[in-house]
């Protein structure tokens, strides 16, 4: 087979970039009618705030009395017997035997 003429090659190059260019228009136009159905929809808004510390325990002890957590005295004392266990220095050591 002979090599094409160059004016063919430019012809098949040209004939590329048009189909990219024809894809890339298509491509454009399905995301505008997206953006145009997406534009009738209404779409909540999302507030986003700093909250303070007294909101925050105040979460966590309504997230304890719903799930039937520890409440503030009882973790107290949980860490305070841990505490006292790591002083004594008792040492835990899993074997596989």
């Amino acid at each position: 087979m002979s090599n094409p003429a160059p004016d063919a090659k430019a012809i098949r190059a040209l004939s590329a970039g048009a189909e990219a260019l024809r894809n890339l228009i298509r491509t454009g136009a399905e995301v505008l009618e997206v953006s145009k159905q997406a534009a009738d929809i209404i779409i909540p808004e999302l507030v986003v705030r700093t909250i303070s510390d007294e909101e925050v325990a105040d979460m966590r002890r309504r997230q304890r009395a719903e799930n039937g957590d520890l409440d503030d005295a009882d973790l107290a004392l949980m860490k305070e017997s841990l505490a006292d266990e790591s002083a004594e220095g008792e040492l835990v050591v899993e074997s596989d035997e």
